[in-house]
């Protein structure tokens, strides 16, 4: 048994993280009360820090990609290929915008136009109806983005 030197229970010892030379003063559950605070009071630099993550560990991840796909390769046609059948307005919109990119019709900013990450950034379509009308965003902000449009629609 251990006492937490930030709640003041005696807890068994598995409740407790590994801590350089032994276990951390404070129980998993202070430790992780500790953390959410320290998120809450300053998200972006949470944001800061994924961005950095991501960029950095990007090669390796896409590495993993390739080596899943390469293993799963005839799963994933069928679900892109399944996909694109159900949402052909979808494709219709992207295709023609990254026509217009490769054509310079359509110039891709440096920087999200949601937040101040820096980085690779996609086109997010807010009506597929109109495919040249494309919001710049980082993938944090366009995974929230694609979260609001289909709340929208199942609102609708």
């Amino acid at each position: 048994m251990k006492t937490c030197t930030k709640c003041g229970v005696e807890k068994p010892q598995n409740e407790f993280y590994s801590h350089r030379d032994g276990l951390h003063p404070h129980c998993k559950e202070c430790v992780k009360a500790a953390v959410r605070a320290r998120h809450q009071r300053n998200p972006e630099r949470q944001n800061n820090y994924k961005r950095r993550h991501y960029a950095e560990n990007l090669a390796d991840e896409r590495a993993k990609r390739r080596e899943y796909e390469r293993l799963n390769r005839k799963a994933a046609v069928r679900r892109v290929r399944a996909w694109k059948t159900r949402n052909p307005e979808k494709v219709r919109a992207q295709n023609a915008a990254a026509k217009a990119i490769q054509s310079g019709r359509l110039i891709r900013p440096e920087k999200c136009q949601r937040c101040p990450s820096i980085g690779p950034l996609g086109a997010h379509h807010h009506d597929y109806s109109k495919p040249l009308e494309v919001e710049w965003l980082c993938i944090d902000c366009h995974v929230i983005a694609d979260r609001e449009r289909r709340a929208r629609e199942a609102a609708a």
